[in-house]
């Protein structure tokens, strides 16, 4: 090993030389604490590398061109849990499948209803035929045809206000169905977003 000296600043410190760089670098030494034991500055450590290294050594020794510290590799910080919508996304779904067994009650109530208020139509149609055509003697039984008539006609137009309701109660549900439906995709929409920005951040 070299003992040469070399007076700087009237100091006396230990010549620096290629192997001895070599050896401080390989022990995990700083150029700081280098060029503090060797009595050097940035510029004359610098200077002295290029003379004394090729590019590819000083890559190989993760030395800086410039004699300046070996970058620092920072971790990526760690942000506040994003927020998904996983959890809207299974009420959403929970609440249109409630809504569909709604629907189909409501669509099943109305056929019923339909169905009923045609059959009173016709019966209602077969009474007032029956008093158009028939000769009655017996003026009572007269009336009570017209009476049967009157109850058949109310029930009928009591039925078709019902038929109304249900279709009002049915057409609300398509707009519920419908409002929940374009929700749904939204919340879709911006939850495939948010893991998308997740998973660039991982």
């Amino acid at each position: 090993m070299s003992t040469a000296t070399v007076l700087k600043d009237g100091v006396m410190y230990p010549k620096i030389t290629k192997e001895l760089y070599i050896k401080h670098k390989k022990a995990g030494e700083s150029d700081s604490r280098i060029m503090r034991r060797y009595g050097m500055y940035n510029q004359s450590l610098s200077d002295w590398k290029q003379l004394n290294f090729t590019d590819d050594e000083i890559q190989n020794l993760k030395i800086k061109g410039k004699g300046g510290r070996p970058p620092v590799k920072k971790d990526k910080p760690q942000g506040k849990p994003v927020h998904t919508f996983d959890k809207e996304l299974k009420q959403a779904l929970a609440e249109l499948k409630e809504l569909k067994k709604v629907n189909e009650h409501l669509s099943d109530e109305l056929k019923d209803v339909k169905l009923k208020g045609n059959e009173l139509k016709k019966e209602n149609e077969d009474l007032a035929s029956r008093v158009a055509f028939m000769n009655v003697e017996d003026n009572s039984e007269l009336e009570n045809l017209k009476a049967a008539c009157s109850d058949l006609e109310n029930e009928t137009n009591s039925l078709q206000r019902k038929l109304i309701e249900k279709d009002y109660e049915i057409t609300n549900l398509d707009y519920a169905f419908e409002s929940l439906n374009q929700r749904m995709d939204a919340h879709v929409k911006e939850n495939k977003a948010l893991k998308e920005l997740v998973r660039l951040w991982i």
